[in-house]
């Protein structure tokens, strides 16, 4: 559909309030003027590029586009605007939409008296389960935004299950937000957040959600510290919830969480219905808590939700943590897939409990968290003390064709007893360069053959099926920063020719019924070739 003709409003430094705004020379000068005009649809808000702008943007609901013409605020000319709202939100979107806000720059003051969210996007209109109010269309493009103490970019429903539906963000970067508020309301914080939290906990599963349809892409959060005296889990990279339907894909969470008490992640979903979250790097994830700290999560009341193609090292817990408890509110998730991504050197700090690099936790009890798939994943641990893989308590799924790595005093496996027959593990490379030690029932063995013993692991009927043998990475543990989903530059995990991991693994689609013959691995390749399986993130 085309978009239809709306009038375009400019603002620069050379404008007054009294000009009609209509022209760059008859320009109005100030944030005041272009909150006090009403807009229709199809309309533009343009702010001279290169040029500074004091104040808060304000769009409520007497101001509201569609989809196929929407109200857009921009940058024109030369350069990008800077909106400085100082100790105010930077922009405020409040029961409206078919918005859009693209390639500008929002700076607050960048202390802590500063508690407003940059980017601000709430619905408070009422409603009542299916009758929800949810409002369409919002991009946010090609945005700058730090110095706030609440969120970055939030956008929230808060009233019932009103929310947002077709939600893109793009190509933003967050930094340097997060660190005074403390909002009973709203208690959580990070880079990028969409959340409804208080309101409407506890229905992400539900086709009625108050988030539907969002997408988180091309974004970077970083330095996102959170607030040590506000025990909510603050200071995230990415953080999504109560949505059905969403993606957050090729962005790079780093360097969040030093100053949070509650427990923070780089970039994690719960409390949603089929969320994938892809092609993005997470590293330095910092915490002050006992817990968390971690790269990647995929949290309780998360259903038909994948974490894939993903590159995790050096946070503070683990690198992938799927977990689930049971609050009344949210008490289980269902159908969890953590395949094709890469592992580094996570679990770095000793306070925080996450000590598996990848970590299955069923704190809700039996029964809480069923159908976990980890597959296809390559994990390196040097970490003494510490676990390529982590399981605690009972849940049902599998894990196989999967490469853990652990040098030094690192163990391979740490699986609690309550870990059974209901989770099985065919067909992993299970290597040590260093001190052999794997892990079942509250026990470590120094051999594969003691601990498949005492497991009854890695068997597929009555035969051996796992392997011990060197993977042949081209150079395990230097994979480090490499600025994104970018393969070429993580070159350290592919594998090099010779390796058992060729054609080593188990046929997922006889034992789990998992289809592979549409999946890549993370460098692009083809997850299955022939009727050969591959163990690892490297199919080549």
């Amino acid at each position: 559909m085309t978009r239809s003709t709306g009038r375009t409003y400019y603002v620069n430094a050379a404008g007054l309030d009294t000009n009609s705004g209509l022209s760059a020379a008859a320009a109005w000068l100030t944030i005041a003027r272009v909150n006090a005009q009403q807009y229709n649809p199809g309309d533009f808000v343009l702010f001279a590029g290169g040029q500074s702008f004091a104040g808060s943007l304000f769009f409520g609901a007497n101001n509201r586009g569609n989809a196929e013409n929407p109200i857009t605020v921009k940058s024109y000319g030369g350069g990008v605007a800077t909106i400085n709202s100082a100790a105010l939100v930077g922009c405020e979107i409040y029961d409206t939409a078919g918005i859009e806000v693209r390639n500008l720059t929002f700076v607050g003051t960048g202390t802590g008296l500063n508690a407003p969210h940059g980017i601000y996007v709430h619905n408070d209109s009422v409603s009542w389960y299916q009758f929800a109010t949810i409002l369409d269309h919002i991009v946010l493009d090609t945005l700058n935004v730090s110095g706030y103490g609440g969120n970055g970019i939030f956008i929230s429903g808060e009233a019932g299950l009103s929310g947002f539906s077709n939600v893109t963000i793009n190509n933003c970067t967050v930094s340097g937000c997060t660190f005074s508020r403390i909002d009973a309301l709203q208690p959580d914080s990070a880079g990028i957040i969409v959340s409804s939290q208080n309101q409407a906990y506890g229905q992400g599963q539900f086709n009625y959600a108050p988030f539907q349809t969002i997408t988180i892409s091309n974004c970077t959060s970083y330095n996102n510290v959170g607030v040590t005296a506000n025990p909510a889990v603050t200071g995230n990279g990415i953080y999504m919830g109560q949505t059905y339907g969403g993606l957050i894909t090729n962005c790079v969470a780093h360097d969040n969480g030093a100053a949070d008490a509650g427990g923070c992640v780089g970039i994690w979903a719960y409390d949603c219905n089929f969320v994938t979250i892809q092609f993005c790097e997470v590293y330095n994830q910092t915490t002050t808590s006992a817990n968390d700290g971690d790269g990647y999560d995929i949290d309780s009341g998360a259903f038909n939700s994948t974490l894939q193609y993903n590159y995790s090292h050096n946070n503070y817990g683990a690198g992938y943590l799927i977990y689930s408890y049971n609050d009344g509110f949210v008490f289980n998730s269902q159908n969890i897939t953590v395949r094709y991504n890469i592992s580094e050197n996570d679990c770095i700090h000793s306070g925080t409990g996450n000590t598996g690099s990848i970590y299955i936790y069923n704190g809700a009890g039996a029964g809480g968290l069923t159908g976990v798939s980890v597959y296809g994943n390559t994990v390196y641990q040097s970490r003494a003390g510490y676990f390529a893989l982590r399981l605690n308590q009972d849940f049902t799924g599998f894990a196989a064709n999967n490469i853990f790595y652990s040098t030094g005093t690192a163990g391979l496996l740490a699986a609690a007893a309550g870990v059974a027959a209901d989770f099985p593990l065919r067909g992993n490379d299970w290597y040590s360069a260093g001190t052999f030690s794997m892990g079942w029932a509250g026990i470590q063995y120094g051999t594969y053959a003691l601990w498949q013993t005492a497991s009854a692991q890695e068997k597929v009927s009555g035969s051996n099926v796992g392997l011990t043998a060197n993977p042949l990475l081209t150079n395990p543990g230097g994979g480090g920063t490499i600025g994104g989903y970018i393969p070429a530059n993580l070159t350290a995990y592919l594998v090099q020719a010779g390796t058992p991991c060729k054609g080593g693994g188990q046929n997922l689609a006889t034992l789990f019924g998992v289809n592979l013959a549409t999946t890549q691995d993370y460098y692009r390749n083809p997850a299955l070739v022939g009727v050969s399986y591959d163990i690892g993130a490297d199919a080549t």
